[in-house]
């Protein structure tokens, strides 16, 4: 009788879990921003309706995660605001629309920006 031939066996696929890497803090994802500038020649803007008006702001930048717009004077906000009513449009096309949470107030080279 002849001996029995060993064949390797195929490995399973990973499952999440199973997937070595870093863990906790050393984990670091931050999706790619896009500033209104990089999508020229597309007229991007952020339409926040407030007390039944429209206002219009100009996008600072847009990732997967969020976007960021300056707040025009007489449009403030607080960290954990909740837009109701919010649009992220380029050109005419109306890319998002719905409700935001506010998370990051910040200013740069004195234009107030809002992150939601």
């Amino acid at each position: 009788m002849a001996p029995a031939k060993l064949v390797a066996a195929t490995p399973l696929p990973k499952t999440y879990e199973d997937l070595d890497g870093a863990q906790g803090r050393e984990v670091f994802f931050r999706p790619q921003r896009y500033r209104a500038q990089d999508l020229s020649p597309l007229n991007c803007t952020v339409v926040v309706r407030a007390d039944d008006l429209a206002v219009e702001c100009s996008l600072y930048n847009v990732s997967q995660n969020g976007v960021a717009f300056e707040l025009p004077n007489g449009l403030s906000f607080d960290l954990g605001d909740v837009v109701n009513d919010l649009e992220v449009r380029f050109d005419s096309h109306v890319a998002f629309r719905g409700e935001a949470r506010v998370g990051s107030l910040r200013e740069i080279d004195d234009v107030r920006i809002a992150g939601v």
